[in-house]
Parts: C-alpha cells; structure tokens; sequence
C-alpha cells in the first residue's frame, strides 16, 4: 500500500488493462465509493457531463453497450434503470468515457444506499490519516455512487473521475484500499499528481 505518486500495487493487481469492447463489460475489484449528500435514486448525467466541461476541462461521454437496448433519452448514456420507486425509470448504473489530458478511459458508476459500514470505512480511514470532519461528512451522507475502472486502467484518472463525481455529490471519496478519505481538491489534487509522475 502506497501513498506516493505511483500506482499502488493492490491498483495494479486488481485491475487489468483491456482494449476488447467485450471484456470492457467485465467488471473489477477496484472500488472506489464517493459519498452523496443527495438522496435521489440515479446517477447526475446532465451534472457530470456539466461539471466535466466547466471544471474538469474534461468530457463525458456515452460507452455504446451493444447488449444494453436502452439509454436516457437526454444524455444517451446506457445503463441500468430502476424498477420501483419514485424515480422508477431513472439510471441507477452506468457506464460512461471519461476524456482528460489526452487520456480516455471507461467508468462503471453505481448509486445505491449508504450504510453504517460504508461510515464505519470512512472513519477508520480518517483514523489512520490523522485527520478530521470528512467522515462526520460521510455520515451525513445518504447514499453513495461506487465508481469502478473497467479500461483501461489509469489509476489518475479514476482518481480525476472520483473527483468529478465527488463535485456533484458533495461527499467524500473513500479510495477502493480504504487507505485513503479525501475531499474533492484533494482528490484532484492527487489525480494530477499521478499524471504528472506518469509523464516523466
């Protein structure tokens, strides 16, 4: 476990780098969680593709899931729709293109419910960084969007991701070794520091 500007180890090994739109579609066990102070069931298109442009310098893009037969009808990005609720209809799931600093790489984005273990991680983390208020942010939180690298696998900007998500979501980002709790700067911050150190 590494706290420098490289990728760490448990990055590396848990993610594999995949240029075959067919195993684009495989998911991985690197996890990282953004806490949400909003409540709302579905992922933000509209706000991330907004935040991307005007903060990010970045874009967002729609990944063409052929085996998806649906996307929203205002962003055309496919994914999971909720079956009930009253947001019945929105995306809960997606899988988008992330472009940075000539990079582009794909993300599978996940909304669900936050929970006292999600906190309980929060806050160990917090511990072992000496630090303090991002957790108790956390608990605030009530749900979580859970962001996975699915290819390829550029460990800054899954970070520079997380950062972009954590700008709408108003929350934490928990790193997927559960070394790390930071806020939106500092998640930045740390997926510029990983470009910089790649480019050398």
């Amino acid at each position: 476990m590494s706290d420098g500007l490289g990728a760490t180890p448990a990055f590396c090994a848990a993610v594999t780098r995949c240029d075959d739109a067919a195993a684009v579609l495989e998911f991985h066990a690197v996890e990282f969680l953004v806490f949400s102070q909003h409540a709302a069931d579905g992922v933000p298109l509209i706000e991330l593709g907004r935040h991307a442009t005007r903060f990010f310098d970045a874009t967002v893009e729609p990944f063409a899931d052929a085996a998806t037969s649906f996307a929203d009808a205002s962003f055309g990005v496919p994914g999971r729709r909720l079956a009930a609720g009253a947001n019945a209809g929105a995306l809960n799931e997606i899988r988008l293109v992330l472009s940075s600093n000539g990079e582009r790489a794909v993300f599978a984005i996940t909304k669900r419910a936050a929970t006292a273990e999600d906190v309980t991680l929060a806050r160990d983390a917090e511990v072992r960084m000496h630090t303090a208020g991002l957790a108790d942010l956390a608990a605030r939180c009530a749900s979580m969007f859970v962001v996975v690298p699915v290819a390829p696998v550029i460990e800054w900007m899954t970070w520079e991701c997380c950062a972009l998500v954590a700008s709408v979501s108003l929350g934490p980002v928990l790193s997927s070794d559960g070394a790390t709790l930071v806020g939106v700067k500092s998640a930045r911050a740390r997926a510029e520091a990983l470009r910089l150190a790649a480019t050398r």
